[in-house]
């Protein structure tokens, strides 16, 4: 995040004035970026162990045998291209391909990519279905 600067034709520009020193700005920028970067990752690592739905978007930038792809959040994974189970058809191991939804379980967050392990080729009905059925048998294990 920049520094606040104060912007000419404004109101804060002709009527305020600015009496805290740049250090001071400089500290508390750092303060901020400090505790929204923390907050941000504390985020990430409460995802380590779940599953997401992952959809193929592309090779992996840093190697050729991994896929990147994003979940609902906009979130990026990586995980390696591996044969999985497909559970649209019940057939044995299938080839992923750009396009492709995947469950994935979330091993390992980064700054700004998580790396996951794909469990299953499936669909976006499929997925939510499993994760309702889920949390039903939880909630019924619960009670």
């Amino acid at each position: 995040m920049p520094p606040v600067v104060i912007v000419q034709k404004t109101h804060a520009y002709h009527r305020l004035f600015d009496d805290v020193p740049p250090d001071e700005k400089l500290a508390r920028l750092h303060e901020v970026n400090d505790v929204f970067h923390r907050r941000s990752l504390e985020q990430r690592q409460s995802r380590v162990g779940q599953e997401q739905l992952i959809l193929v978007e592309q090779d992996s930038t840093k190697s050729s045998d991994k896929w990147s792809g994003r979940d609902n959040g906009f979130m990026v994974h990586v995980f390696p291209k591996t044969s999985v189970p497909c559970a649209l058809t019940g057939a044995g191991s299938v080839e992923l391909k750009k396009g492709d939804f995947v469950r994935v379980r979330v091993e390992q967050c980064m700054m700004k990519t998580f790396l996951s392990t794909p469990l299953e080729r499936t669909s976006i009905r499929d997925f939510w279905e499993r994760q309702r059925r889920q949390a039903s048998r939880q909630h019924a294990a619960s009670s």
